[in-house]
């Protein structure tokens, strides 16, 4: 048997420069806070931004009794957040009929595998019946 030797090239040469070094305890610049998606979300920065985020809550509605900050908003500010409001009212009922849509979808699903289970069932029995 032969004498086999392997032969490796020469490892490359690393160079490096001077060490990356860091200024101590920085962190990356905060990231803007990114826009609202619902109305709800919307609203609530709308109260955030007008009212306080300290604003009197009542069952989680904004307090808009006599001496209020709402009571004190300027009348565009208020129509404003009605319309918000409104908005937040209507995509509650979107989500409400996606829900009931998504309901009957399931009934649907179920009520058909139920009369393909009775044609089959139909089906095997006429298949099985002794034929004269």
């Amino acid at each position: 048997m032969a004498d086999e030797t392997t032969t490796q090239a020469p490892a490359a040469e690393v160079t490096t420069g001077p060490p990356i070094v860091l200024p101590p305890n920085t962190a990356p610049p905060p990231a803007p806070e990114p826009e609202p998606d619902t109305a709800k979300a919307k609203l609530r920065a709308f109260e955030d931004e007008h009212l306080g985020k300290d604003a009197v809550r009542i069952k989680g509605e904004i307090e808009r009794g006599h001496g209020s900050p709402f009571a004190a908003m300027k009348p565009e500010l208020k129509r404003h957040y009605e319309a918000l409001e409104r908005v937040v009212a209507a995509e509650q009922k979107v989500d409400d009929a996606a829900a009931a849509l998504a309901a009957a979808k399931v009934a649907h699903e179920a009520a058909m595998a139920d009369v393909t289970a009775a044609e089959d069932a139909a089906r095997l029995a006429a298949d099985a019946a002794p034929s004269e």
